[in-house]
């Protein structure tokens, strides 16, 4: 190469083949809302992951099939039985020019777990010994977490038991490091651009809130040289007809899940719908505290009363399936199969036996029955569900049920504060696990909004997380699920995720798994 320089006629054809590359390549992505933060110990939701996921970098980086590929980590060793890992960290950078060491990690763990923090995924942590009795504050020395410094650039991890997802757990958000001496001196980094210190392959230029995020190529990534994009423009359009318009007349680039129902047929008669795995379940969440879902009898008369065809059928028009159970198929278990498959459906539409179970509650016919409302996110797709969800309770269970839109930040807040009684919801397993699903009702977890609790659903869980074989744990895991569903209807599924996108021809490269991750590090425009 730097022969070549010497020679004119060589350099000029090296610049003419380097051109295409040299381009401003700017992306413009709709993330449809406001996320709540960017701040990695206390992000909840796919939005943050989507901003989040191209700013900071954890020990690993997900494929497109959800496994484990080296990230900040370039390599690690796993001793016999399978309950410590040791990771051997690359030569990474933070946007502000310090070494990414492996106390960065511990801190930002540690910090995930300190209950002063309330992070509501800490219990992600958990399978770290120590972890959860720090959390819990029953251990108040971090130390006493089993993520450990051998040298600035070795970190080893001990485990309560064999976690085999573990490495791909690593790659939620939950497990990101932190630089602490800059949160030390910039208390505000996650609210100001300026201050966003990043290791990945992004930084965060700008924040217009409610309006857009710009994402900046960052020239301190240690792989700078795969990315290819210089700037990501997220979008905040709500409103998925006018982010249609946008992404068909050219002005977005892609638009993720958010597409118009209306326009489903058309959009894949014209073959530009794009759809892959996508290993989520929506939901109706339900708050076990407030009447009258206090009631099993009165949840499961709510889930069976509801017609599912009808939903995906005639509502969504894009083949995802009825959910009668909790987790999705799509996760593969050793020596067991699909996990769903295997262990079949819960629970089935019944109207007949919904009106008994609402008059045995004391509500015949709904009579007596304390209003009810239905909250949801302002998206065309939840506002049509409600609206149905609404008529086959008035007309099944003779219950009126009022509907509430938020827009999508304040529905968050009334989530997480478990202010509600009946709430849209939906859950992406953030790894290809059955536990990526079931943790999330463990008494008191940080995600368990609905204040379910069973002491029967968390003794399962508990001895499924100290059985080494995988059939023994699945059957446990197949016992949790039921009672969660069968016995106490803990929530209302209704339908299985697939992921619909819209995404422009001369973008390529982005990479998409099924628990969600969307990842730009080597994304790039064809200029063909």
């Amino acid at each position: 190469m730097k022969k070549q320089l010497f020679v004119p006629v060589l350099a000029a054809m090296a610049i003419f083949v380097m051109a295409p590359a040299a381009y401003s390549a700017t992306v413009t992505y709709n993330l449809s809302g406001e996320p709540k933060t960017l701040d990695s110990a206390l992000a909840t939701g796919v939005l943050e992951s989507h901003v989040i996921t191209q700013l900071i970098e954890g020990l690993v980086r997900l494929d497109e099939n959800g496994q484990a590929t080296p990230g900040t980590a370039e390599k690690w060793e796993i001793s016999d039985n399978k309950t410590s890992y040791t990771f051997f960290l690359r030569d990474a950078q933070w946007s502000n020019g310090d070494a990414v060491t492996a106390g960065d990690f511990v801190f930002g763990w540690t910090r995930t777990l300190a209950p002063a923090t309330a992070a509501e995924y800490a219990y992600q942590l958990y399978p770290v010994k120590g972890a959860e009795a720090y959390n819990k504050g029953q251990n108040s020395d971090p130390a006493a977490v089993g993520v450990t410094v051998e040298n600035s650039k070795v970190l080893t991890v001990t485990l309560k038991n064999p976690t085999p997802y573990f490495l791909s757990l690593l790659g939620h958000y939950a497990f990101n490091p932190l630089n602490e001496k800059w949160v030390g001196a910039h208390p505000d980094w996650a609210l100001t651009p300026a201050e966003y210190l990043v290791n990945g392959p992004f930084q965060l230029a700008e924040w217009r809130h409610r309006d857009q995020i710009t994402l900046k190529k960052n020239p301190q990534y240690y792989a700078a040289d795969k990315v290819r994009l210089d700037e990501i423009i997220m979008t905040m359009i709500s409103n998925e007809a006018t982010a249609l318009l946008q992404w068909e007349t050219g002005k977005i680039d892609i638009i993720e899940t958010h597409i118009p129902l209306p326009d489903v047929p058309r959009l894949k008669k014209q073959g530009v719908l794009q759809t892959v795995p996508y290993l989520g379940t929506y939901y109706v969440a339900l708050q076990h505290e407030k009447k009258p879902f206090d009631d099993p009898r009165v949840r499961r008369a709510f889930a069976l009363a509801v017609d599912r065809e009808q939903i995906t059928r005639a509502i969504l028009r894009g083949g995802q399936p009825e959910a009668l159970a909790l987790v999705p198929p799509g996760i593969d278990i050793e020596g067991v199969g699909d996990y769903r498959k295997s262990t079949g459906d819960l629970f089935k539409q019944n109207v007949a036996e919904a009106k008994k179970l609402l008059a045995a509650a004391g509500y015949p016919n709904g009579r007596g029955l304390p209003p009810v409302r239905y909250t949801y996110n302002d998206l065309q797709m939840h506002r049509t569900i409600g609206e149905a969800l609404q008529r086959m309770w008035l007309e099944n269970l003779g219950v009126r049920v009022q509907l509430q839109v938020q827009e999508y930040k304040v529905y968050i807040q009334t989530l997480h504060s478990k202010n509600f009684q009946t709430l849209r919801a939906g859950w992406i397993g953030d790894f290809i696990d059955p536990t990526a699903f079931l943790d999330m009702f463990v008494s008191g977890a940080g995600n368990n909004s609905f204040n379910y609790s069973s002491d029967v659903f968390d003794g399962l869980l508990q001895k499924s997380r100290q059985t080494t074989d995988t059939v023994a744990r699945t059957a446990l895991l197949r016992q949790a699920e039921k009672q969660l569903i069968a016995e106490d209807m803990a929530v209302i599924p209704l339908f299985y995720y697939v992921n619909h996108y819209l995404q422009k021809p001369h973008v390529k490269g982005v990479v998409r798994n099924p628990t969600g991750t969307l990842d730009f590090r080597e994304a790039y425009l064809d200029s063909k």
